[in-house]
């Protein structure tokens, strides 16, 4: 394994993979990782799941030329019964 980070993250059964990509360097770093929550905390109340026990990890990117930057992230329910895809509404 490269690193610690690297062996945590594989023990996990992860379900969902995304990528947010943002156009402009303008909004600020804070704006954009709010953003990434409200994501998390919807997906959660969606699936009903307790916000605070869901496992997630998010990796933050620099574009190749400096012009975008993009947020990588995964998450998990782990809750039984809660399968990949979207939620019934």
């Amino acid at each position: 394994m490269e690193n610690a980070d690297v062996y945590v993250l594989s023990k996990l059964r992860w379900q969902f993979f995304g990528s947010l990509t943002f156009r402009s360097e303008r909004l600020p770093e804070r704006v954009r990782t709010s953003m990434f929550f409200a994501l998390i905390r919807k997906a959660a109340r969606d699936f009903r799941v307790y916000f605070p026990t869901l496992p997630w990890c998010l990796r933050l990117e620099r574009g190749a030329r400096r012009l975008c930057s993009n947020q990588t992230f995964l998450y998990t329910s782990q809750r039984r019964g809660v399968r990949c895809g979207m939620p019934r509404i």
